[in-house]
């Protein structure tokens, strides 16, 4: 790629190699997934369309600088400042950085190490029944009602979406509303996320066993 085109020097010959791997992996999977279902051919990602690439094996080093922000090391593209969710304490083997709509870039890192976090035998039993009106009910009386939490945003998200049609398109102006949207988008999926983690962490930090009816929700809710 590199003898072909110059511009490809500017990028590390891993990512090359991983983007490389990726589309020859999808084209395979493509060829062996027609015989069983109908699939349309693999489109070309254009400029400003390509969102992630991928660091494999090397090219990147995290720097911990015990301050607020840590340092990521890049090959071909330098030091970013980046702030870390939770430590690092096996030996990094992927980075994977992404650019999401609402103009946030992460830095998905994949470790050798076990992070398996064994839990206190409570001897307890809870079976689930999945509601229609509140998320869930369990065999101890307990209700989790639904927060609703569309509906919270549901008002400012219009707001944005009026905004952003009133704008003309591919300007300045339209980007920048484009960029809110998907930032209030962004915060709905991290509510919803959030409250299920929580409600899922609870059952498994105080019931052994947790049992549940194989129910389809959306055929229930048509």
């Amino acid at each position: 790629m590199k003898i072909c085109d110059k511009q490809f020097s500017k990028v590390h010959s891993k990512v090359l190699q991983y983007e490389c791997y990726k589309l020859f992996s999808n084209l395979k999977a493509l060829s062996k997934s027609k015989d069983k279902r109908k699939v349309g051919q693999l489109r070309f990602k254009g400029k400003g369309v390509f969102k992630t690439f991928t660091y494999n094996q090397s090219g990147f080093k995290l720097l911990n600088t015990s301050k607020r922000f840590q340092t990521l090391w890049l090959s071909k593209i330098g030091n970013i400042p980046i702030r870390c969710h939770r430590q690092i304490t096996g030996n990094i083997k992927q980075i994977t950085i992404k650019h999401f709509p609402s103009e946030k870039w992460y830095a998905f890192v994949i470790e050798d190490g076990n992070r398996q976090k064994q839990y206190k035998k409570t001897g307890k039993i809870v079976g689930i029944d999945l509601g229609l009106t509140d998320i869930a009910y369990d065999s101890d009386g307990n209700s989790i009602i639904n927060p609703k939490h569309l509906k919270q945003k549901e008002k400012r998200l219009k707001h944005l979406q009026r905004l952003m049609s009133n704008k003309q398109k591919k300007s300045n102006n339209r980007n920048r509303f484009r960029a809110q949207l998907a930032r209030q988008y962004e915060r709905l999926v991290n509510s919803r996320d959030d409250f299920l983690h929580k409600v899922s962490n609870y059952y498994i930090q105080n019931y052994d066993v947790i049992a549940m009816e194989d129910l389809s929700v959306a055929n229930m809710a048509r």
